[in-house]
């Protein structure tokens, strides 16, 4: 469901949506973020940590509830969050989008490392990234993918990892379809990549030099 939001302040999305039954809701996003609820111990998290006046918002519910947002808080109003698009991307260029919570595993070890970004592309076109993320519940990192795209449905959306501290790039093995809402993953359960290099990149930073002292 699409939903309104009435408070006239930007309020934590765990402060807005704490009148909403436990268990009765379990996604929710805007055009740039979301998050998903981890039960009444710990309750939302992901990208999405605001709701605010100025933005829409899809929720995902398991039964029809009716709730008032709850802004019993002292709130100033603060910046919308908003994630810092790279050059490669403008989001508002998109009708869809959909959400693909995964961690990336090279060699079958898992990446604990914020140095990696991972990155969706529908041919030559940058339709997502993700930059990591801790994740509280397991103390491991995750990497919450929003891809976008103007059609319901396309074949073969095709991911790659980037190593900021080496300027390098991997490939991901699986490829995926885009489907317009689709949600696969979660922070406990999140969708496995495996990595590799890339054997066409260019390892930068390799040059020629004296080879003094050897005799």
């Amino acid at each position: 469901n699409w939903i309104g939001y009435t408070p006239q302040t930007t309020l934590p999305i765990n402060t807005a949506l704490a009148n909403i039954p436990a268990g009765h809701a379990e996604f929710l996003k805007s055009q740039s973020g979301y998050a998903d609820y981890y039960g009444i111990d710990y309750g939302w998290f992901g990208t999405l940590d605001q709701m605010s006046p100025f933005l829409g918002y899809l929720m995902r519910l398991n039964e029809d509830t009716q709730f008032t947002y709850n802004d019993d808080m002292l709130s100033s109003v603060s910046s919308v969050y908003t994630k810092v698009e790279n050059d490669e991307l403008n989001i508002h260029d998109y009708e869809h989008n959909g959400t693909l919570t995964t961690a990336i595993y090279i060699d079958d070890d898992r990446v604990d490392s914020y140095d990696y970004e991972l990155r969706a592309y529908d041919g030559t076109d940058c339709i997502g990234y993700a930059e990591g993320l801790h994740f509280p519940l397991d103390g491991n990192i995750i990497f919450p993918l929003m891809v976008y795209s103007s059609l319901t449905y396309e074949e073969n959306m095709v991911l790659e990892y980037y190593n900021a501290h080496s300027d390098t790039y991997y490939d991901i093995s699986e490829s995926f379809a885009f489907e317009a809402d689709m949600r696969p993953g979660n922070g406990l359960n999140p969708v496995v990549l495996n990595g590799g290099q890339n054997d066409n990149v260019i390892i930068p930073g390799l040059n020629i030099v004296s080879a003094y002292p050897n005799p």
